[in-house]
């Protein structure tokens, strides 16, 4: 009888392990890009966990990488960069890879001087490079080429 309750016990265990990493590999922790307010700001998109870059400075950029690698190993993962223009406009990307699926979606809603829409594009994948800039100060790009065999930079630091 206890060996049979331990199994039981020990099945259980397993399916809601099971599921938990179902149901975690698809959780996006970011969010929507809908219910951000009109006037996001750098402190918001810092504690959302957001990759900032721009004239503000930059911030969890470290993600970056970590994203990379996740892309690379096939895991579903889910990316929020925000860039704060030199004008005070806000640019988010929302880069998400899942079930071997990439897509990059631009919010320019809140930058005054784009065409204020969201844009989603099929990307088919991210490189990383190593540049030196004109500083001499070397900088890593991360960047998505589209389907259309566009490249869109989705940050450098």
């Amino acid at each position: 009888m206890r060996k049979s309750v331990k199994s039981i016990v020990f099945v259980f265990v397993l399916g809601l392990i099971a599921i938990l990493r179902i149901f975690s590999a698809f959780t996006i922790t970011y969010p929507s890009l809908n219910s951000l307010p009109a006037k996001y700001t750098y402190e918001m998109a810092e504690n959302n966990g957001d990759v900032i870059m721009g004239d503000q400075g930059k911030s969890n950029f470290e993600k970056m990488n970590v994203f990379y690698d996740n892309v690379n190993h096939r895991k579903d993962d889910m990316i929020r960069v925000t860039g704060f223009t030199t004008e005070g406009g806000v640019i988010i990307l929302d880069v998400i890879y899942k079930s071997g699926n990439l897509t990059v979606t631009q919010d320019n809603t809140r930058d005054g001087y784009s065409d204020r829409k969201i844009t989603t594009y099929k990307a088919i994948k991210i490189t990383k490079d190593n540049k030196i800039a004109a500083n001499g100060n070397e900088l890593t790009y991360y960047t998505a080429q589209l389907e259309n065999g566009d490249m869109y930079t989705l940050a450098a630091g």
